[in-house]
């Protein structure tokens, strides 16, 4: 931290203006964090015109029974666009291409449960990266992400699976090979 002691108006004044312009600084660089880390968010990376059900420009986020309070931000700019989503979510992103997208809230299980014998049953192959867990609380991974062939997620942090107890077949037939020994499976 830097003090500057003096008696001349003029350099109150210039310091002054100094202070003014790295709080500006500083506030810029926190709004910008504001948007952009967001450790809680769970973040995913898609291609849409990759096989699946839903059309060449659109995604399709699985989910199976309860406990769903969830928000989307569409276009991972930090804003949620859809909010308090029940269950699946479909979104049309209008072109085919990649996009990155978040989710928060209460979200316990993703579920794309797609069999190789029925490649095209759901959206897993247009999941290709699993950008950040964030902070979800899991309660099942129990054929969560089977099937997603092009999955090859580059997350640096581990996902909460404090109360996950199935992890069944939850990256059978993906291309998942990352070394899980920090994952909390102590339940599992």
């Amino acid at each position: 931290m830097l003090y500057v002691i003096c008696n001349r108006s003029t350099h109150i004044r210039m310091n002054t203006r100094i202070v003014e312009v790295l709080a500006l600084m500083l506030f810029s660089v926190c709004k910008n964090s504001l948007v952009w880390a967001q450790p809680q968010a769970f973040i995913t990376t898609w291609r849409t015109d990759n096989p699946g059900p839903s059309c060449i420009s659109c995604i399709t986020i699985p989910t199976i029974g309860n406990g769903y309070s969830y928000q989307v931000d569409w276009n991972n700019d930090g804003i949620y666009e859809e909010t308090d989503i029940r269950g699946n979510s479909i979104h049309d992103f209008g072109k085919p291409g990649i996009y990155t997208i978040r989710i928060m809230g209460d979200f316990p299980q993703i579920y794309f449960n797609n069999p190789v014998w029925d490649p095209i049953s759901s959206d897993a192959q247009k999941l290709i990266d699993i950008v950040q867990w964030g902070n979800i609380v899991w309660y099942s991974f129990r054929n969560a992400f089977l099937g997603c062939v092009n999955l090859n997620p580059s997350a640096t942090d581990v996902p909460d699976l404090r109360n996950v107890s199935d992890m069944s077949y939850a990256f059978a037939f993906t291309a998942f090979n990352r070394n899980i020994n920090n994952w909390n499976v102590r339940y599992i």
